[in-house]
């Protein structure tokens, strides 16, 4: 038996299962889950993405990100020695990598760029429909979102925030670590 940490649908109807320890299996539910193709056998994804172009980004403890596409795997971020723990894809096709203890890496197709290395471990790396970026970190707390140029701090609070969930009418609410729900925009009730 095998223990499935995650998973995640692709737009194209793929399925992909995290499988704890033993990277990632990738199927068609149309076909089912008896014809399935192993990638990254004995190693530990703690990431997945499958980002606009069809690619799949699987973050691994302490090696990086490993990309698949149609002709095989690419190695990025070969040094980051922290857990790649989530991956988002902004607005204008960067790839965001937040790491268990070396901030936040940002890729422009080209290159990797550090982001909060000063502030160590992400809690929360999520991206929202108006294209922004979000971020909660263990040393800072709270919640902030990247502009284009710098952060801007939207939720003043020591603790880190851990979950964050966008409505259908683009209110976000945000889950602290010991210190409750926060709903961040316009939540009044609009109605007869």
């Amino acid at each position: 038996k095998r223990k499935v940490d995650d998973l995640l649908k692709g737009a194209n109807g793929t399925c992909w299962l995290i499988i704890e320890g033993d990277g990632v299996i990738e199927f068609d539910p149309k076909v089912g889950v008896d014809k399935f193709r192993h990638h990254l056998p004995r190693l530990t994804v703690t990431g997945l993405l499958v980002d606009s172009k069809g690619q799949t980004w699987c973050g691994l403890w302490g090696g990086g990100v490993m990309v698949l596409k149609d002709d095989g795997m690419t190695r990025h971020l070969a040094d980051e020695r922290s857990a790649v723990l989530a991956l988002v894809e902004d607005k204008t096709g960067k790839i965001w990598a937040a790491t268990s203890g070396n901030g936040v890496w940002v890729f422009d197709g080209n290159t990797w760029e550090g982001k909060l290395q000063e502030e160590g471990a992400i809690n929360l790396l999520k991206a929202t429909s108006d294209g922004r970026v979000w971020v909660s970190t263990q040393q800072g707390g709270g919640l902030r979102y990247w502009d284009g140029k710098a952060w801007v701090r939207s939720l003043d609070s020591g603790m880190p925030v851990r979950c964050l969930t966008e409505l259908p009418n683009g209110v976000l609410m945000a889950g602290g670590v010991l210190d409750g729900i926060y709903i961040l925009g316009d939540y009044s009730i609009k109605g007869e």
